[in-house]
């Protein structure tokens, strides 16, 4: 069985890359909740197909949206040119969208993901699918808040105690099945509010507009993951004990372990987030000529699929809903390297009275589960 030997962290910098730890691309069947295959044919759109001349792209929530790329093609370039990327031929994102690449900037279609996400299938069929943390990389959840308490997001006490409980029972929720055995450790870290009006400081931070990822796990072995998130940690309800020894056993032992980023609006008076919304990109990989996955499909081995790697987006997010999606997993075979950016306003967006500037929380989740992940 292969591997795709990666593991690291970029968080928000670029770093450089050590052979450390294996992923799997172990098969895992998808739950197809709506069931619905269509032919390549029956969509029209902007990407081209690359088997037969089916056009894969259906009504997008808005066309042509700037998306730069500068930045992650450039990492790329300066850190996997050993894997045959540069920032001139062959950009590891090029191929997504051609007008404006040698200025880094793409203009292409974004998704709704409310709708469905769009997903090749090993027949050359897509297949409509309903969001799902293991399955398609992401998803949106819900949690309930107390309406007599007035969060303060750059609180870790506060966020602690009010948020990080209800995000752990979601974040186990969408992950415990069968087949990925039972999670041990759920350990929060790095968090931060963002926003389009928000100064940098430690608890604070300006959107992110560029196209970037937050993990790369090509670049620390495993004590540098577990000291930069013990380094990072938002504790749940004041718990003073970090598992460091625990996790490196765990990890060291072949054990699976995923990323997950927790991201909600916290709008002014609990208003949704009407401008800036996040955009994703869940990476989708080439397949053969047979249609059988090729091997190693995962970043940074291989580059996601034009035809398949849409954006996608969760417009006007209200106050009770949380986006889950992951910037890591051992397992290759699971989509969980989502590239992501802050969308730019529209002219409308900026012009409307109510649109005000988007403020958002987010906050890095590592999951240790007691299953080997085979190498």
């Amino acid at each position: 069985m292969e591997c795709c030997p990666f593991i690291g962290i970029l968080c928000g910098t670029m770093v450089g890359t050590q052979t450390k730890v294996n992923k799997s691309n172990q098969f895992v069947a998808i739950n197809e909740i709506m069931n619905l295959h269509l032919p390549l044919s029956a969509f029209a759109g902007p990407f081209q197909s690359d088997i037969g001349d089916g056009i894969i792209a259906s009504q997008a929530w808005r066309k042509l949206v700037p998306i730069d790329f500068a930045a992650s093609n450039e990492f790329m370039a300066a850190h996997y040119r050993h894997l045959g990327y540069d920032d001139s031929n062959n950009r590891y994102l090029q191929s997504i969208g051609d007008a404006g690449q040698e200025q880094g900037q793409a203009f292409l279609d974004v998704f709704n993901a409310r709708e469905g996400f769009y997903k090749r299938g090993t027949n050359g069929m897509l297949h409509l699918e309903e969001p799902c943390l293991d399955g398609t990389g992401f998803e949106l959840s819900y949690i309930l808040f107390d309406t007599s308490v007035d969060i303060d997001w750059t609180n870790k006490e506060q966020v602690g105690t009010h948020y990080l409980p209800k995000l752990r029972e979601i974040i186990t929720k969408s992950l415990s099945s069968g087949s990925n055995g039972d999670i041990t450790h759920v350990e929060f870290y790095h968090p931060m509010v963002r926003g389009e009006d928000v100064d940098l400081t430690q608890k604070t931070s300006p959107i992110a507009r560029r196209v970037h990822i937050d993990t790369d796990f090509g670049a620390h072995d495993i004590e540098g993951i577990v000291n930069l998130v013990e380094k990072n940690s938002i504790r749940i309800n004041n718990q003073s004990s970090f598992p460091r020894e625990d996790i490196i056993a765990a990890i060291r032992d072949g054990k699976r372990f995923s990323v997950v980023n927790a991201w909600k609006g916290i709008q002014i008076n609990d208003t949704k987030v009407s401008r800036a919304h996040l955009g994703l990109l869940p990476a989708q990989y080439e397949y053969d000529k047979n249609l059988i996955p090729t091997k190693f499909r995962c970043f940074p081995t291989l580059q996601p699929d034009p035809s398949f790697s849409r954006w996608y987006v969760y417009p006007n997010m209200s106050s009770d809903e949380v986006l889950l999606f992951k910037q890591y997993d051992r397992r290759a075979n699971l989509i969980s390297d989502i590239w992501h950016c802050s969308l730019p306003p529209t002219q409308y967006e900026i012009e409307q009275e109510d649109a005000l500037p988007r403020r958002s929380f987010d906050v890095r989740a590592l999951v240790v589960f007691d299953n080997i992940v085979p190498k």
